[in-house]
This record gives C-alpha cells, sequence and structure tokens, in this order.
C-alpha cells in the first residue's frame, strides 16, 4: 500500500537532483532577464551573444519593462537578473548590484536651431527652450534637480499627458 507512493518520492527526488545538477552545470537552466524598456539592443547583443555560447544550455527569458518594475520583479523573485538604472536612488541592500556600461547623456536639436553650431552648450544656455519630457523617464528628477540647482528651466511637453511640469 505505501510502495506506489515511496516510488512516486524517489522518482520526484531523483528528478529534483538531476534539475538541480544541470542547473549547476548549466546544462539546460532558464534565466529570466529583465531589461530597461529605454537600453538600446546594441549595448547588449555582444553580452548575450557571449552568454549563449559560453553556456548554450540556458535558456533566456528577457522581460522588457520600466526600471521600477523590474526592481520590484527583482525583489519578488520574478527574476534573476535586470539591467536598469534608478539615478539618484539607494540602491536595495537585498540586491547584488555592478555597473554594466555608462551612457552619454545628449541634448538634441534641429540642425537649423541656433544651439546647433555650438560645440559646448551649458544648463544656462538651455533656459526657455523647447523640452519633450519621456514618460516614465528614469532621469526625470535628477534632470528636474540638476535645472533646478542652475536656476534654469525649460518650457517642456510631456510625451504623454501634452503638458510638462
Amino acid at each position: 500500500m505505501v510502495r506506489p507512493h515511496l516510488e512516486q518520492i524517489l522518482e520526484e527526488s531523483l528528478e529534483a537532483k538531476r534539475l538541480a545538477r544541470d542547473f549547476s552545470k548549466l546544462k539546460k537552466s532558464k534565466l529570466k532577464v529583465g531589461l530597461m524598456c529605454t537600453i538600446a539592443p546594441n549595448q547588449l547583443i555582444e553580452l548575450f551573444s557571449s552568454l549563449r555560447s559560453r553556456y548554450p544550455g540556458v535558456e533566456l527569458e528577457l522581460t522588457d519593462a520600466s526600471a521600477r518594475q523590474l526592481d520590484s520583479r527583482l525583489l519578488e523573485g520574478d527574476l534573476e537578473v535586470a539591467i536598469y538604472c534608478l539615478p539618484g536612488e539607494k540602491q536595495d541592500e537585498r540586491l547584488h548590484v555592478m555597473p554594466l556600461f555608462r551612457e552619454q547623456m545628449m541634448i538634441v536639436v534641429h540642425p537649423g536651431h541656433p544651439l546647433s553650431k555650438r560645440n559646448t552648450i551649458r544648463l544656462p544656455d538651455l533656459e526657455g527652450q523647447p523640452y519633450l519630457n519621456r514618460v516614465n523617464c528614469e532621469f526625470y528628477a535628477v534632470a528636474c534637480s540638476t535645472v533646478a540647482q542652475h536656476g534654469t528651466w525649460f518650457t517642456g511637453v510631456n510625451a504623454m499627458t501634452g503638458f510638462w511640469p
């Protein structure tokens, strides 16, 4: 009467042991990776290609989301790894954080714009200039703080609501 239950337990424990062994050797495992929706794919192609060639048994499951969503999903255990940035915020001590790359911030203007001929643009040069803000931009608070420190402000339009600030 007990034998079928014991055989099932033995079978399941052997399967669990095999899965753990395969995972530890990265023979066959799934890696759930979250990506901040604003990171350009060309920044990641070499990283993922290298991972694929070194560990062909690893199946990547990619998730595209905002930085805040990725942060939450990491803490909840829904993701193993995430590539994102929350500038100006202290990282949660439960996460292991390491820099992956640096990005340069740019100002883009029309070729006919008066600032387009300059090699250097300082914040006061931007005072009163129109600015298009991307909704849920991770750098919004940092940009606002920097601009406010310099006493400069943009006349802006929010990409989704049509108003900023």
